[in-house]
């Protein structure tokens, strides 16, 4: 037996709702949070608040609560954990792996932090790569540092082209 039905407006079903295919023109949402969502061009979002304030960036993929919750128009940024890229708005082209990694960047471009809280303070600085727990945590405003283990470049806030291996 083949049926086709439409329901316009809103409902609520009491029960299972099944189906091979289940087709939402913006988002998908559980207990009233959205938690999935493709707004703006060739965008992914997955979790709770992830991408929810994306106007016009475009080729990003958020996933994890908050990730990229403050994007506007930053594109081509990869955002996994709770909090990752959480205040960016503009920036793009970053990789920010780790929960709150990347967590105050705002239009720091090209960046990849990678770990807990790698790079939670960088703002406007761009070309940096940090890699460990809280690699970088004090960096806001300098630029292509590289920093690799825990806690490296713990000091560095505002220096430029710097390397740092180990802890401090």
């Amino acid at each position: 037996i083949n049926s086709n039905f439409n329901i316009s407006g809103s409902g609520t079903l009491g029960g299972t709702l099944s189906a091979n295919r289940v087709n939402s023109q913006t988002d998908f949402s559980l207990s009233g949070n959205r938690v999935l969502s493709v707004a703006g061009t060739k965008n992914l979002f997955a979790g709770v608040g992830a991408g929810s304030s994306n106007t016009t960036g475009s080729r990003n993929a958020f996933f994890g609560d908050n990730a990229g919750l403050s994007n506007t128009r930053g594109g081509s940024n990869s955002f996994f954990g709770d909090d990752a890229g959480r205040s960016n708005t503009s920036g793009g082209l970053n990789s920010f792996f780790g929960s709150g990694a990347g967590l105050n960047n705002t239009t720091g471009s090209f960046n990849s932090f990678f770990g807990i809280l790698a790079g939670p303070n960088n703002t406007e600085g761009g070309s940096n790569s940090f890699f460990g727990e809280f690699a970088g945590v004090a960096n806001t405003v300098g630029s292509s540092n590289s920093f690799f283990g825990a806690d490296a470049g713990t000091n560095n806030s505002t220096g430029s082209t710097n390397a740092f291996f180990g802890v401090l």
